[in-house]
């Protein structure tokens, strides 16, 4: 289990003139199973997904203020060997 915070910074102005927030606060999850059977000799195998999400405000020139929700995930598989 993987649990952490962040942010994420963004200098992104798009051509409606309005501008990202300069810092997004960022919440890491992740979470995985590790395999390492003593026959194979310090192999191993993990597979494991781990995410980043954040959201930002922006006001798109009119009344109503506009909220983004984004999210990055990640699903691998991988191979280790332990000296």
């Amino acid at each position: 289990m993987l649990l952490g915070l962040g942010y994420i910074y963004s200098d992104y102005t798009h051509e409606k003139d309005f501008d990202l927030p300069r810092y997004n606060p960022t919440l890491h999850i992740g979470f995985g199973l590790d395999y390492e059977p003593t026959s194979l000799g310090g192999f191993g195998f993990r597979l494991a997904y781990e995410s980043n999400s954040f959201s930002y405000k922006f006001d798109e020139n009119t009344d109503a203020e506009k909220k983004h929700f984004q999210g990055l995930g990640v699903l691998y598989l991988g191979v280790q060997y332990k000296f």
